[in-house]
């Protein structure tokens, strides 16, 4: 978590404490017990703007670590996928559940490329104005 904890420097120890808790707790009760704090304490972090700020910024890090580890390994759970629905082996309710995940994810990814493809050409249209 090293490169999540370069601008934590700028903030209290205690401070910082809870930024690492906020970010690896599943609530708010568990971050404080983790921090050695109140709740209170951490709604009055949370209550000012830079707190807040690095807060999100660390878990758009984070969340940005976890979307390009799923991209990395989206072939190989394609992969495994069709592999399940082709098993003629495989209960039928595991690979129709295969399959269905297989056209729910297709029909997604064709949305979103359908839906990124319009909105060049309107931001294309707005800038050509």
């Amino acid at each position: 978590m090293t490169h999540l904890t370069a601008e934590i420097e700028k903030f209290t120890p205690k401070q910082s404490k809870a930024l690492s808790c906020l970010l690896s707790c599943s609530s708010l009760k568990r971050a404080a017990e983790e921090a050695g704090c109140d709740r209170s304490t951490l709604n009055r972090y949370m209550a000012d703007l830079a707190f807040t700020t690095e807060l999100n910024r660390l878990r758009f890090l984070q969340l940005s670590a976890a979307a390009g580890s799923l991209q990395r390994n989206a072939e190989r759970a394609a992969g495994i996928l069709f592999e399940i629905a082709e098993d003629i082996d495989a209960p039928f309710s595991v690979r129709l559940s295969a399959a269905r995940t297989i056209l729910e994810a297709g029909i997604k990814f064709a949305e979103t490329i359908n839906l990124e493809e319009r909105l060049t050409e309107l931001e294309r249209a707005e800038n050509e104005k």
